[in-house]
Protein backbone atom coordinates (compact mmCIF):
# COMPACT_ATOMS: atom_id res chain seq x y z
CA UNK A 1 0.00 0.00 0.00
CA UNK A 2 3.04 2.78 1.28
CA UNK A 3 5.13 1.94 -2.98
CA UNK A 4 8.64 2.80 -2.30
CA UNK A 5 7.94 6.00 -0.30
CA UNK A 6 9.86 5.98 2.69
CA UNK A 7 8.06 8.97 4.90
CA UNK A 8 5.70 11.44 4.26
CA UNK A 9 8.72 14.03 3.19
CA UNK A 10 8.91 11.52 -0.06
CA UNK A 11 5.27 12.29 -0.84
CA UNK A 12 6.44 15.68 -1.98
CA UNK A 13 9.61 14.98 -3.09
CA UNK A 14 8.33 12.75 -5.68
CA UNK A 15 5.70 15.30 -6.65
CA UNK A 16 8.54 18.04 -6.91
CA UNK A 17 10.31 15.59 -9.76
CA UNK A 18 7.60 14.94 -11.43
CA UNK A 19 6.18 18.53 -11.47
CA UNK A 20 8.87 20.65 -10.91
CA UNK A 21 7.00 23.81 -12.66
CA UNK A 22 3.72 23.22 -11.81
CA UNK A 23 1.61 25.37 -9.20
CA UNK A 24 1.70 23.81 -5.91
CA UNK A 25 0.21 26.13 -3.54
CA UNK A 26 -1.74 29.44 -3.82
CA UNK A 27 -2.30 31.96 -1.09
CA UNK A 28 -4.04 35.51 -1.00
CA UNK A 29 -0.51 36.66 -1.38
CA UNK A 30 1.54 34.35 -3.44
CA UNK A 31 2.01 31.14 -4.86
CA UNK A 32 5.09 28.70 -6.05
CA UNK A 33 5.74 26.18 -7.91
CA UNK A 34 6.70 22.82 -6.40
CA UNK A 35 10.62 23.74 -7.22
CA UNK A 36 9.86 26.76 -5.30
CA UNK A 37 8.19 25.12 -2.40
CA UNK A 38 11.35 23.04 -1.76
CA UNK A 39 13.24 25.62 -1.94
CA UNK A 40 11.30 27.91 1.39
CA UNK A 41 11.88 24.86 2.87
CA UNK A 42 15.21 23.92 2.25
CA UNK A 43 15.68 27.59 3.63
CA UNK A 44 13.91 26.92 6.71
CA UNK A 45 16.22 23.64 6.97
CA UNK A 46 19.06 26.05 7.42
CA UNK A 47 18.04 27.12 10.57
CA UNK A 48 16.60 24.26 11.98
CA UNK A 49 19.45 22.06 11.12
CA UNK A 50 21.59 23.11 14.48
CA UNK A 51 18.38 22.89 16.67
CA UNK A 52 16.72 19.82 15.27
CA UNK A 53 17.82 16.18 15.43
CA UNK A 54 15.97 12.75 13.99
CA UNK A 55 13.15 11.73 16.74
CA UNK A 56 12.72 15.61 18.51
CA UNK A 57 9.43 16.47 18.35
CA UNK A 58 9.16 19.51 16.58
CA UNK A 59 5.64 22.40 17.72
CA UNK A 60 4.05 24.47 14.49
CA UNK A 61 1.62 27.11 15.28
CA UNK A 62 0.80 29.10 12.41
CA UNK A 63 -2.24 29.85 10.35
CA UNK A 64 -3.18 28.07 7.20
CA UNK A 65 -0.06 29.60 5.06
CA UNK A 66 2.05 28.23 2.80
CA UNK A 67 4.78 29.16 5.63
CA UNK A 68 3.21 26.44 7.65
CA UNK A 69 3.70 23.99 5.22
CA UNK A 70 6.86 24.72 3.87
CA UNK A 71 7.68 24.43 7.92
CA UNK A 72 5.78 21.12 8.09
CA UNK A 73 7.92 19.52 5.44
CA UNK A 74 11.37 21.27 6.22
CA UNK A 75 10.54 19.19 9.80
CA UNK A 76 9.63 16.26 8.23
CA UNK A 77 12.72 15.79 5.84
CA UNK A 78 14.90 16.26 8.78
CA UNK A 79 13.46 13.26 10.74
CA UNK A 80 11.94 14.98 13.21
CA UNK A 81 8.02 14.58 14.77
CA UNK A 82 5.65 17.20 13.64
CA UNK A 83 3.32 18.68 16.87
CA UNK A 84 0.66 21.01 14.84
CA UNK A 85 -1.22 23.35 17.37
CA UNK A 86 -4.32 25.21 15.47
CA UNK A 87 -2.72 29.01 15.50
CA UNK A 88 -5.75 30.07 18.33
CA UNK A 89 -4.97 27.80 20.58
CA UNK A 90 -4.36 29.91 24.40
CA UNK A 91 -0.69 30.25 25.39
CA UNK A 92 -0.56 28.50 28.63
CA UNK A 93 -2.64 25.42 26.91
CA UNK A 94 -0.09 25.36 24.19
CA UNK A 95 2.63 25.61 26.90
CA UNK A 96 1.25 22.79 28.74
CA UNK A 97 0.91 20.31 26.04
CA UNK A 98 4.17 21.35 24.80
CA UNK A 99 5.88 20.36 27.49
CA UNK A 100 4.12 16.87 27.56
CA UNK A 101 5.17 15.81 24.06
CA UNK A 102 8.99 17.48 25.00
CA UNK A 103 8.41 19.82 22.08
CA UNK A 104 12.41 21.33 21.30
CA UNK A 105 11.23 24.29 19.50
CA UNK A 106 7.75 25.70 18.63
CA UNK A 107 7.76 27.46 14.63
CA UNK A 108 5.54 30.25 14.75
CA UNK A 109 4.82 33.97 13.60
CA UNK A 110 6.54 37.34 14.15
CA UNK A 111 2.85 37.91 15.93
CA UNK A 112 1.95 34.59 18.05
CA UNK A 113 5.85 34.26 19.12
CA UNK A 114 5.10 37.15 21.58
CA UNK A 115 2.66 35.98 23.59
CA UNK A 116 5.45 33.11 24.79
CA UNK A 117 8.19 36.08 25.75
CA UNK A 118 9.64 35.15 29.03
CA UNK A 119 8.13 31.57 29.17
CA UNK A 120 10.91 28.34 28.78
CA UNK A 121 9.44 27.54 25.41
CA UNK A 122 11.82 28.13 22.29
CA UNK A 123 10.16 29.40 19.69
CA UNK A 124 11.56 30.79 16.35
CA UNK A 125 9.53 32.85 13.86
CA UNK A 126 9.86 30.79 9.81
CA UNK A 127 8.38 33.60 8.16
CA UNK A 128 11.33 36.04 8.62
CA UNK A 129 13.87 33.71 7.66
CA UNK A 130 15.86 35.23 4.89
CA UNK A 131 14.97 33.89 1.22
CA UNK A 132 17.62 32.52 -0.24
CA UNK A 133 18.90 30.67 -3.66
CA UNK A 134 20.40 27.28 -3.81
CA UNK A 135 20.39 26.49 -0.39
CA UNK A 136 20.85 22.94 -0.28
CA UNK A 137 18.23 20.49 0.96
CA UNK A 138 18.67 17.26 3.71
CA UNK A 139 16.72 14.63 3.61
CA UNK A 140 17.19 12.23 6.61
CA UNK A 141 16.44 8.17 5.80
CA UNK A 142 12.88 7.74 6.44
CA UNK A 143 11.64 4.96 8.89
CA UNK A 144 8.21 3.73 7.99
CA UNK A 145 7.46 2.95 11.66
CA UNK A 146 8.43 6.35 13.60
CA UNK A 147 5.99 8.73 14.59
CA UNK A 148 5.65 11.11 12.00
CA UNK A 149 3.21 13.31 13.27
CA UNK A 150 1.40 13.84 17.06
CA UNK A 151 -2.12 15.24 16.78
CA UNK A 152 -4.95 16.35 19.28
CA UNK A 153 -7.54 14.34 18.53
CA UNK A 154 -10.76 16.73 17.86
CA UNK A 155 -13.08 15.21 19.85
CA UNK A 156 -15.59 17.00 21.74
CA UNK A 157 -14.58 16.16 26.10
CA UNK A 158 -12.23 18.55 27.84
CA UNK A 159 -9.43 16.52 27.57
CA UNK A 160 -8.01 15.53 24.11
CA UNK A 161 -5.42 13.05 23.65
CA UNK A 162 -2.22 12.74 21.45
CA UNK A 163 -2.73 10.81 18.54
CA UNK A 164 0.67 9.33 17.37
CA UNK A 165 0.46 8.49 13.32
CA UNK A 166 3.78 6.27 11.53
CA UNK A 167 4.76 7.75 7.89
CA UNK A 168 2.92 4.03 7.32
CA UNK A 169 -0.22 5.17 8.98
CA UNK A 170 -0.06 8.30 6.94
CA UNK A 171 1.02 7.08 3.68
CA UNK A 172 -1.61 4.33 3.79
CA UNK A 173 -4.24 6.27 4.38
CA UNK A 174 -3.41 9.25 1.60
CA UNK A 175 -3.07 6.25 -0.77
CA UNK A 176 -5.94 4.36 0.01
CA UNK A 177 -8.02 8.03 0.30
CA UNK A 178 -7.14 9.21 -3.06
CA UNK A 179 -8.35 6.21 -4.73
CA UNK A 180 -11.48 5.52 -2.96
CA UNK A 181 -12.88 8.95 -4.44
CA UNK A 182 -11.01 8.82 -7.59
CA UNK A 183 -8.74 12.04 -6.83
CA UNK A 184 -6.08 12.85 -9.62
CA UNK A 185 -2.69 15.26 -10.27
CA UNK A 186 -5.07 17.60 -11.94
CA UNK A 187 -7.29 18.27 -8.98
CA UNK A 188 -7.14 21.82 -7.67
CA UNK A 189 -8.62 21.63 -3.85
CA UNK A 190 -9.26 24.62 -1.32
CA UNK A 191 -8.46 24.06 1.63
CA UNK A 192 -10.63 25.44 4.42
CA UNK A 193 -10.29 23.74 7.78
CA UNK A 194 -7.08 24.35 9.89
CA UNK A 195 -4.10 22.37 8.97
CA UNK A 196 -3.67 20.95 12.20
CA UNK A 197 -6.80 19.19 11.80
CA UNK A 198 -6.42 15.55 11.09
CA UNK A 199 -8.79 15.29 8.35
CA UNK A 200 -7.01 17.97 6.53
CA UNK A 201 -3.92 16.78 7.25
CA UNK A 202 -3.76 13.51 5.64
CA UNK A 203 -7.09 14.13 3.03
CA UNK A 204 -5.99 17.47 2.46
CA UNK A 205 -2.72 18.64 2.75
CA UNK A 206 -0.91 15.07 2.15
CA UNK A 207 -2.91 13.92 -0.38
CA UNK A 208 -2.87 16.57 -2.94
CA UNK A 209 1.12 16.87 -2.71
CA UNK A 210 0.80 13.00 -2.83
CA UNK A 211 -1.09 13.58 -6.45
CA UNK A 212 0.94 16.78 -7.33
CA UNK A 213 -2.11 19.04 -7.62
CA UNK A 214 -2.70 22.35 -6.33
CA UNK A 215 -3.39 23.42 -2.92
CA UNK A 216 -5.37 26.41 -2.36
CA UNK A 217 -5.79 27.99 0.96
CA UNK A 218 -8.74 30.06 2.03
CA UNK A 219 -8.31 32.91 4.14
CA UNK A 220 -9.93 33.26 7.79
CA UNK A 221 -12.56 33.47 8.81
CA UNK A 222 -15.23 31.49 6.91
CA UNK A 223 -17.54 33.06 4.99
CA UNK A 224 -19.29 31.69 1.88
CA UNK A 225 -19.27 34.32 -0.50
CA UNK A 226 -15.52 34.56 -0.54
CA UNK A 227 -15.49 30.77 -0.56
CA UNK A 228 -17.48 31.02 -4.03
CA UNK A 229 -15.37 33.57 -5.41
CA UNK A 230 -12.52 31.67 -4.73
CA UNK A 231 -13.71 28.06 -6.42
CA UNK A 232 -14.56 30.57 -9.50
CA UNK A 233 -11.36 32.35 -9.28
CA UNK A 234 -9.30 29.23 -8.76
CA UNK A 235 -11.23 26.73 -10.82
CA UNK A 236 -11.51 24.89 -7.78
CA UNK A 237 -12.62 20.98 -8.31
CA UNK A 238 -12.58 19.68 -4.77
CA UNK A 239 -13.71 21.21 -1.28
CA UNK A 240 -13.85 19.61 1.58
CA UNK A 241 -15.67 20.62 4.78
CA UNK A 242 -17.16 20.14 8.28
CA UNK A 243 -21.49 20.26 8.93
CA UNK A 244 -20.75 23.98 10.35
CA UNK A 245 -19.44 25.03 7.45
CA UNK A 246 -22.08 23.80 5.02
CA UNK A 247 -24.87 24.99 7.36
CA UNK A 248 -23.17 28.25 6.91
CA UNK A 249 -23.32 28.46 3.16
CA UNK A 250 -27.08 26.69 3.04
CA UNK A 251 -27.87 29.93 4.32
CA UNK A 252 -26.23 32.42 2.22
CA UNK A 253 -26.63 30.68 -1.03
CA UNK A 254 -30.32 31.10 -1.85
CA UNK A 255 -29.60 30.44 -5.87
CA UNK A 256 -28.88 27.31 -7.66
CA UNK A 257 -24.95 27.80 -8.85
CA UNK A 258 -23.18 26.34 -12.13
CA UNK A 259 -19.42 25.97 -10.75
CA UNK A 260 -17.80 25.32 -14.36
CA UNK A 261 -14.83 23.27 -12.09
CA UNK A 262 -16.19 21.80 -8.86
CA UNK A 263 -16.71 18.72 -9.47
CA UNK A 264 -17.13 17.31 -5.61
CA UNK A 265 -17.97 18.19 -2.10
CA UNK A 266 -16.87 15.89 0.74
CA UNK A 267 -17.49 16.36 4.35
CA UNK A 268 -17.70 14.52 7.72
CA UNK A 269 -16.67 15.15 11.20
CA UNK A 270 -20.60 15.40 12.86
CA UNK A 271 -24.20 15.77 11.97
CA UNK A 272 -25.67 17.36 8.86
CA UNK A 273 -29.44 17.54 8.56
CA UNK A 274 -30.80 15.75 5.82
CA UNK A 275 -33.26 18.89 4.34
CA UNK A 276 -30.31 20.95 4.56
CA UNK A 277 -27.99 18.41 2.02
CA UNK A 278 -31.08 18.06 -0.07
CA UNK A 279 -30.88 21.80 -0.47
CA UNK A 280 -27.37 21.74 -1.00
CA UNK A 281 -27.31 18.93 -3.74
CA UNK A 282 -30.29 20.62 -5.61
CA UNK A 283 -28.37 24.11 -5.71
CA UNK A 284 -24.88 22.74 -6.57
CA UNK A 285 -26.64 20.23 -9.12
CA UNK A 286 -23.21 19.24 -11.13
CA UNK A 287 -20.97 18.80 -8.02
CA UNK A 288 -20.86 14.93 -6.50
CA UNK A 289 -21.20 15.54 -2.39
CA UNK A 290 -19.54 12.56 -0.16
CA UNK A 291 -19.99 11.93 3.23
CA UNK A 292 -16.74 10.43 4.82
CA UNK A 293 -16.24 8.72 7.93
CA UNK A 294 -12.99 9.07 9.83
CA UNK A 295 -11.27 9.28 13.32
CA UNK A 296 -7.85 10.84 14.34
CA UNK A 297 -6.70 7.48 15.69
CA UNK A 298 -7.67 5.57 12.78
CA UNK A 299 -5.26 7.76 10.52
CA UNK A 300 -8.05 9.34 10.01
CA UNK A 301 -10.41 8.02 6.88
CA UNK A 302 -12.41 5.20 7.08
CA UNK A 303 -15.11 5.04 4.64
CA UNK A 304 -17.05 6.79 2.35
CA UNK A 305 -20.22 7.54 0.88
CA UNK A 306 -21.22 9.03 -2.96
CA UNK A 307 -24.53 10.61 -2.02
CA UNK A 308 -27.64 10.12 -4.53
CA UNK A 309 -30.78 11.13 -4.37
CA UNK A 310 -32.21 8.53 -1.85
CA UNK A 311 -29.36 8.93 0.74
CA UNK A 312 -29.25 8.08 4.58
CA UNK A 313 -27.69 10.38 6.91
CA UNK A 314 -26.58 7.74 8.58
CA UNK A 315 -25.01 6.04 5.57
CA UNK A 316 -20.89 6.59 5.82
CA UNK A 317 -20.27 4.24 2.67
CA UNK A 318 -17.74 1.48 1.97
CA UNK A 319 -14.64 1.23 3.67
CA UNK A 320 -11.84 2.72 1.98
CA UNK A 321 -8.99 0.34 0.40
CA UNK A 322 -6.78 -1.32 3.04
CA UNK A 323 -9.64 -0.86 5.79
CA UNK A 324 -11.28 -4.23 7.67
CA UNK A 325 -14.44 -3.22 9.83
CA UNK A 326 -16.68 -5.65 12.49
CA UNK A 327 -19.36 -4.30 14.72
CA UNK A 328 -19.13 -5.35 18.07
CA UNK A 329 -21.66 -6.18 21.14
CA UNK A 330 -20.49 -5.02 24.56
CA UNK A 331 -18.06 -8.60 24.86
CA UNK A 332 -15.97 -7.72 21.97
CA UNK A 333 -17.78 -10.54 19.79
CA UNK A 334 -18.94 -9.44 15.98
CA UNK A 335 -22.97 -9.09 15.76
CA UNK A 336 -24.71 -10.01 12.54
CA UNK A 337 -25.79 -7.74 9.55
CA UNK A 338 -27.92 -4.53 10.27
CA UNK A 339 -27.60 -5.26 13.90
CA UNK A 340 -25.77 -2.20 16.40
CA UNK A 341 -22.94 -1.97 18.05
CA UNK A 342 -19.77 -0.89 18.66
CA UNK A 343 -17.51 0.26 15.02
CA UNK A 344 -13.97 -1.38 14.94
CA UNK A 345 -11.45 -0.72 12.52
CA UNK A 346 -8.30 -2.58 11.05
CA UNK A 347 -5.90 -0.91 9.04
CA UNK A 348 -2.61 0.12 8.13
CA UNK A 349 -3.36 3.62 8.97
CA UNK A 350 -4.53 2.81 12.43
CA UNK A 351 -2.56 4.73 14.71
CA UNK A 352 0.80 3.68 16.60
CA UNK A 353 -0.77 4.76 19.84
CA UNK A 354 -1.69 7.59 22.25
CA UNK A 355 1.19 9.44 22.77
CA UNK A 356 2.80 8.92 26.09
CA UNK A 357 -0.19 7.02 27.23
CA UNK A 358 -0.10 3.13 27.21
CA UNK A 359 -3.20 2.76 29.33
CA UNK A 360 -5.60 4.21 27.26
CA UNK A 361 -3.66 2.77 24.29
CA UNK A 362 -4.66 -0.61 25.57
CA UNK A 363 -8.38 0.16 26.21
CA UNK A 364 -8.80 0.96 22.62
CA UNK A 365 -6.51 -0.91 21.00
CA UNK A 366 -7.19 -4.81 20.82
CA UNK A 367 -5.26 -7.34 18.71
CA UNK A 368 -4.76 -4.40 16.22
CA UNK A 369 -8.74 -3.65 16.19
CA UNK A 370 -9.34 0.26 16.89
CA UNK A 371 -12.45 0.66 19.56
CA UNK A 372 -13.78 3.99 17.67
CA UNK A 373 -16.23 4.54 20.74
CA UNK A 374 -18.94 5.14 17.70
CA UNK A 375 -21.90 3.13 17.70
CA UNK A 376 -23.62 1.71 14.61
CA UNK A 377 -23.94 -1.46 11.98
CA UNK A 378 -23.73 -2.89 8.53
CA UNK A 379 -25.87 -2.77 6.06
CA UNK A 380 -26.83 -5.83 3.88
CA UNK A 381 -24.23 -4.03 0.97
CA UNK A 382 -22.01 -3.37 3.35
CA UNK A 383 -22.05 -0.07 3.52
CA UNK A 384 -21.46 1.22 7.15
CA UNK A 385 -23.63 3.66 9.54
CA UNK A 386 -23.44 5.87 12.21
CA UNK A 387 -26.00 5.87 14.62
CA UNK A 388 -24.09 7.49 18.16
CA UNK A 389 -21.43 7.49 20.20
CA UNK A 390 -20.80 5.17 23.09
CA UNK A 391 -19.66 7.83 25.53
CA UNK A 392 -22.93 9.77 24.66
CA UNK A 393 -25.50 7.29 25.51
CA UNK A 394 -27.90 8.60 28.18
CA UNK A 395 -29.20 6.00 30.21
CA UNK A 396 -32.79 6.03 31.58
CA UNK A 397 -34.19 2.69 33.73
CA UNK A 398 -31.79 0.73 32.05
CA UNK A 399 -32.76 1.73 28.48
CA UNK A 400 -30.24 3.02 26.04
CA UNK A 401 -31.01 6.13 24.24
CA UNK A 402 -28.79 7.18 21.58
CA UNK A 403 -29.11 11.63 21.68
CA UNK A 404 -27.93 11.89 17.90
CA UNK A 405 -31.41 10.28 16.80
CA UNK A 406 -33.15 12.88 19.25
CA UNK A 407 -30.45 15.80 17.45
CA UNK A 408 -31.61 14.56 13.94
CA UNK A 409 -35.23 14.64 14.51
CA UNK A 410 -35.38 18.04 16.16
CA UNK A 411 -32.62 19.61 13.20
CA UNK A 412 -34.77 18.29 10.61
CA UNK A 413 -37.83 19.74 12.15
CA UNK A 414 -36.96 22.94 13.57
CA UNK A 415 -34.80 26.02 12.07
CA UNK A 416 -32.03 25.04 14.37
CA UNK A 417 -28.32 25.76 13.48
CA UNK A 418 -26.98 23.86 15.85
CA UNK A 419 -29.41 20.86 18.81
CA UNK A 420 -27.40 19.07 21.61
CA UNK A 421 -28.94 16.52 23.72
CA UNK A 422 -27.46 15.41 26.97
CA UNK A 423 -28.40 13.27 29.89
CA UNK A 424 -29.21 15.16 33.09
CA UNK A 425 -29.32 13.37 36.44
CA UNK A 426 -33.04 12.30 37.63
CA UNK A 427 -33.38 10.58 41.13
CA UNK A 428 -36.50 8.62 39.83
CA UNK A 429 -35.17 7.81 36.06
CA UNK A 430 -31.45 7.83 36.42
CA UNK A 431 -31.04 10.42 33.53
CA UNK A 432 -33.82 12.16 31.41
CA UNK A 433 -32.85 13.79 28.18
CA UNK A 434 -32.61 17.73 27.76
CA UNK A 435 -32.07 19.41 24.33
CA UNK A 436 -30.19 22.32 23.78
CA UNK A 437 -30.94 24.29 20.89
CA UNK A 438 -29.19 27.27 18.82
CA UNK A 439 -32.17 28.89 16.58
CA UNK A 440 -31.28 30.33 13.60
CA UNK A 441 -31.09 33.86 13.28
CA UNK A 442 -33.80 35.61 13.29
CA UNK A 443 -35.63 32.37 13.87
CA UNK A 444 -38.46 31.79 16.31
CA UNK A 445 -38.62 28.66 18.50
CA UNK A 446 -41.64 27.65 20.59
CA UNK A 447 -39.83 25.26 22.99
CA UNK A 448 -43.39 23.44 24.18
CA UNK A 449 -44.12 22.93 20.37
CA UNK A 450 -40.58 20.92 19.96
CA UNK A 451 -41.73 19.06 22.91
CA UNK A 452 -45.13 18.52 21.64
CA UNK A 453 -43.88 16.85 18.16
CA UNK A 454 -41.24 14.74 20.22
CA UNK A 455 -44.12 13.38 21.76
CA UNK A 456 -46.34 12.28 18.52
CA UNK A 457 -43.45 10.94 16.50
CA UNK A 458 -40.54 9.47 20.01
CA UNK A 459 -41.11 6.88 21.49
CA UNK A 460 -41.34 8.38 25.60
CA UNK A 461 -38.57 7.39 26.85
CA UNK A 462 -37.00 9.81 24.22
CA UNK A 463 -38.94 12.82 24.41
CA UNK A 464 -36.70 15.86 26.05
CA UNK A 465 -37.50 16.71 29.73
CA UNK A 466 -36.90 19.97 29.15
CA UNK A 467 -35.87 22.38 26.00
CA UNK A 468 -33.33 24.77 26.06
CA UNK A 469 -32.88 27.62 24.39
CA UNK A 470 -29.28 29.07 24.06
CA UNK A 471 -27.66 31.82 22.37
CA UNK A 472 -24.32 29.39 21.02
CA UNK A 473 -23.81 26.12 21.36
CA UNK A 474 -19.82 26.50 22.14
CA UNK A 475 -18.08 23.91 19.40
CA UNK A 476 -14.42 23.04 18.94
CA UNK A 477 -12.10 24.51 16.51
CA UNK A 478 -12.96 21.82 13.63
CA UNK A 479 -16.57 22.49 14.34
CA UNK A 480 -17.68 19.86 15.96
CA UNK A 481 -20.14 20.49 19.33
CA UNK A 482 -18.42 20.75 22.66
CA UNK A 483 -20.32 17.78 24.37
CA UNK A 484 -18.08 18.39 27.30
CA UNK A 485 -17.28 21.08 29.71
Amino acid sequence: MCSSLGSIGELLLQSVERYPNKVAVKSKRKQLTYTELLQEIANIQAVLKGLVRPGDVVALQLPNSIEYIAAYFATSLLGATIFPVYWKVARDEVLTICNYVGAVVLLTNKVIIQKYKGTDLFCLDVTSISRKSFTSLHVEPGSLSQPAILLQTSGTTSKPKVVALSHENLISNVIAHCHSLGLTPDDRVLIALPFPFGYCNTSQLLSHIYLGGTISILPEPFLPNQLIKQIKEDHITVFTAVPTMLLMLEKAIRKSYMLENLRMICFGGGMLPQFTLKKLIERFSRVQFVQTYGQTEAGPRISSAFLTSNFSVSDVGLPIPGVEIQICSEDGKPVPIEEIGQITVKSPSVMIGYYKNAEETARVLKNGWLQTGDIGYLDKDGHLHVTGRLKNVIKTRGIQIHPEEIEQFIAERFPVSRVLVKGSSSSLHGEVPVAYLEPQPEAVIDANAVIAVCRQYLSPYKVPHEIKLVKNLETTFTGKIRRYI
